[in-house]
């Protein structure tokens, strides 16, 4: 959005968009804490993954891959990636 004259070019139709994704991405994550504090869980090893179903499995796969995306791209500076990544895990 940006151009040489340093001026933003900004559509609000986006930006609302974007409020609303932020938004379910803040309620996906407390209930989530919230679940996660009441149960006795603490982490996941290969025998604990073996046992899930292709579902979780599959759901864990795509967890891994964002968080990698994710690190690449804080790492390189690049928020575009970063938010493209969460949104992809989240949406899609």
């Amino acid at each position: 959005y940006l151009q040489q004259d340093s001026s933003i070019n900004m559509d609000v139709a986006t930006v609302v968009t974007w409020r609303k994704f932020c938004n379910k991405l803040w309620n996906a994550t407390a209930f989530c804490l919230y679940h996660v504090e009441k149960s006795e869980i603490k982490g996941y090893n290969i025998e604990s993954v073996a046992s899930l179903s292709l579902e979780e499995k599959w759901i864990l796969l795509r967890l891994e891959e964002c968080i990698m995306k994710c690190t690449a791209g804080l790492e390189s500076i690049d928020l575009g990636a970063v938010t493209h990544s969460i949104r992809e895990f989240v949406i899609d």
